[in-house]
């Protein structure tokens, strides 16, 4: 029987108050971990949490992350078409 880790579980599992998604990295199996930053008086300030896992438990916050990333393209009105 191999000895297997235990699957770790993170605060958005645990019911942490949430500040803000401030951040998302790819690893190198191509699978996303998001900067996840919860309110003060969380044992932790800021974890490193799986897209997966984020997906079921904060979508909100993702989806407020994305749209502050978003740049819409202004049309140029010097430009001819």
């Amino acid at each position: 029987m191999v000895n297997e880790l235990p699957k770790p579980t993170f605060g958005v599992e645990k019911g942490w108050r949430v500040r803000a998604v401030t951040g998302a990295a790819k690893q190198k199996d191509s699978s996303v971990l998001y900067a996840v930053d919860y309110v003060q008086g969380s044992p932790l300030l800021r974890e490193y949490v799986p897209s997966e896992i984020a997906h079921s438990y904060i979508p909100r916050e993702l989806i407020e992350f994305f749209q502050k990333k978003i740049v819409w393209n202004s049309p140029n009105p010097d430009k001819k078409i």
